[in-house]
């Protein structure tokens, strides 16, 4: 980033805990067209984030599943939790700054990506 270029404002999106193990531990990739997916879907309390799964005719169609797709090793559950936590360490004191000079939004995506349009409307 030029360091004379100074963010008007920061981003959080603000996701409990069990929604985002839920979602990385849902995370793959395909071996054989590169795609990208996620198995996991998301239903309770407000939030709406259904699997990310190939379109028709897609990789569902020329891959197998459990022989192509591929998780990372360290979307585990106890790994995320540490990840977490040090994101939250690493991060909390940046969020407060930006948050005390009025630069910070801070955003629930209730519908994962479906929630980009709401976003610019709020920014």
């Amino acid at each position: 980033w030029p360091s004379n270029l100074e963010p008007a404002l920061a981003i959080y999106f603000d996701v409990p805990d069990d929604i985002v193990i839920t979602k990385l531990l849902g995370r793959r990739k395909c071996t054989i067209c590169g795609g990208n997916f996620n198995i996991n879907g998301v239903e309770q309390d407000g939030w709406d984030m259904p699997p990310l799964l190939p379109i028709k005719n897609g990789c569902k169609e020329k891959c197998d599943w459990d022989m192509h797709w591929e998780k990372r090793d360290d979307d585990t559950a106890d790994i995320i939790k540490e990840r977490m936590q040090v994101f939250r360490q690493e991060t909390e004191p940046v969020l407060e700054s930006w948050s005390n000079s009025n630069r910070l939004v801070t955003f629930v995506p209730y519908k994962g990506v479906k929630e980009m349009d709401r976003l610019a409307g709020v920014l």
